[in-house]
């Protein structure tokens, strides 16, 4: 690419300095010419030709389309679907191009930030202008079929707390910062870790291991054992995830013995270019790469889940503690609709090119996405926050600060029980069938849960009727 010449304007220097890192080229100044910013970056960035940008090139071509989109078809939910998925595609490269920088060394810019932030705000209000002149069954539609195909590849319904969530969790690994996750079962802690994750790992699978009471410190940083007759140090995960610059995994962190996650104190300390001290082979200095860190997943410790320890704070101390909650905790049960949960199942009422799927209806998936809703909120909230008015017609207000239920049905339950329904493999199995099963299955011994969860099941029906 041949030198360009730019106005010097406020941040100039940051635009020639992420094109300088991308290219390899210097620029110099010149007042009689015009800045190309944005054109040229995004132009270089579809032209690299890196392990790491084919799928940054492959997104840009999708990303370049939302400008393009017309929307023009006369129902509006094929060119609203094209929106949302060239909606995702900039986010994706936004994403990938942070996971880019910092495994290089270096730190994306303001102005880099500021451009992909733009990039989709913009493609956001033209799709929004869109649909504000479309009938909202075909919104609807579109909606639910993109966050199936997201669902597919991602394993994610890309809401806009797990947006920020992702962010937050990117921005921390391209900086050397450690995250923990926290929240209740069924939240898509780990899936969120992963997507992060994968990000930064240029097409190979995240590194995970999964947190267990009978874990041993040698699958953390590795342990002395026998090859071949000799003698030979074998390296753990972790020690692999430091000599590679990618990020490390650790699900349920507080069901190991502590006394082995405590080791991990010191490291976590370590800034990339930084050496660590590694004990358990002879003291062998080890530096950490760019791209390293610690992403942890818990539950909390409580009697809802057992075996739990409680992290050391000075271990806690060096996360970024982010809380993840169920979805629409704070929305109320019957008197507003919980989108992201009603989302989540409508994607069980389109089939992947977009037509109605026979074994699903929409009534009865945001029927079950309702009951879902309210039993979550049972399980997370006290009961004294909640019960009083959703059972206020057979159960007198309870002033207790625990939840009323002891078990519910997750988003990712929910997901499951739609899941077996929509494919039309289980003769006779409708969504109602489903949820008599799994009501069968939230009761312990010594608990209410599905009388409890019965009674909001007939209010729902009752009201819907």
């Amino acid at each position: 690419m041949s030198e360009r010449l730019c106005v010097p304007v406020d941040n100039c220097w940051q635009y020639c300095q992420a094109l300088d890192r991308i290219t390899g080229e210097a620029r110099s100044a010149n007042e009689s010419s015009i800045c190309q910013w944005p054109d040229v970056y995004t132009a270089v960035l579809q032209e690299r030709d890196d392990s790491t940008s084919s799928l940054i090139q492959q997104l840009g071509e999708k990303a370049a389309a939302a400008s393009e989109i017309k929307y023009e078809d006369p129902r509006g939910a094929a060119s609203t679907f094209e929106g949302l998925t060239a909606i995702m595609a900039q986010r994706m490269v936004g994403w990938s191009v942070r996971a880019s920088i910092a495994q290089s060394g270096d730190r994306i810019t303001d102005v880099e930030s500021s451009h992909f932030v733009t990039q989709v705000h913009e493609s956001r209000m033209r799709l929004r202008n869109h649909v504000a002149s479309v009938r909202p069954e075909a919104v609807t539609v579109a909606q639910a079929r993109h966050d199936k195909k997201t669902l597919k590849e991602h394993g994610l319904l890309f809401d806009e707390t797990t947006i920020s969530t992702i962010d937050r969790i990117v921005d921390n690994i391209a900086n050397g910062n450690h995250t923990l996750l926290v929240g209740d079962k069924g939240i898509a802690k780990t899936k969120m870790a992963e997507f992060a994750t994968s990000l930064f790992s240029a097409g190979k699978p995240p590194i995970i291991i999964s947190g267990h009471g009978s874990m041993m410190g040698d699958e953390l940083m590795g342990g002395i054992g026998l090859k071949s007759g000799n003698t030979v140090f074998g390296e753990g995960i972790l020690i692999k995830c430091l000599r590679e610059g990618r990020p490390l995994i650790l699900d349920e962190v507080n069901l190991p013995d502590q006394q082995i996650i405590m080791r991990l104190q010191d490291i976590m300390l370590k800034r990339p270019g930084q050496k660590i001290t590694l004990q358990e082979n002879e003291g062998e200095e080890i530096t950490v790469k760019p791209g390293f860190c610690i992403l942890a997943t818990a539950n909390e410790a409580s009697g809802r889940y057992a075996n739990r320890e409680r992290l050391d704070p000075a271990f806690r101390d060096r996360f970024d503690v982010v809380t993840v909650q169920y979805p629409d905790i704070d929305t109320e049960h019957l008197t507003e609709y919980p989108s992201v949960n009603i989302r989540l199942a409508l994607t069980h009422t389109q089939t992947e090119g977009g037509s109605p799927n026979p074994y699903v209806s929409p009534s009865d998936a945001v029927l079950l996405a309702r009951l879902a809703h309210a039993t979550q909120r049972l399980y997370a909230l006290p009961a004294k926050e909640v019960a009083g008015r959703l059972l206020k017609s057979t159960v007198d207000v309870i002033d207790r600060d625990e939840p009323l239920l002891t078990d519910c049905i997750t988003p990712r339950k929910m997901n499951r029980i739609l899941e077996r329904v929509s494919i039309g493999s289980l003769p006779g199995a409708t969504v109602m069938t489903e949820v008599d099963r799994v009501l069968d299955s939230l009761d312990q011994q010594g608990t209410r849960n599905k009388d409890y969860a019965k009674t909001i099941l007939d209010m729902l029906q009752t009201k819907k009727d």
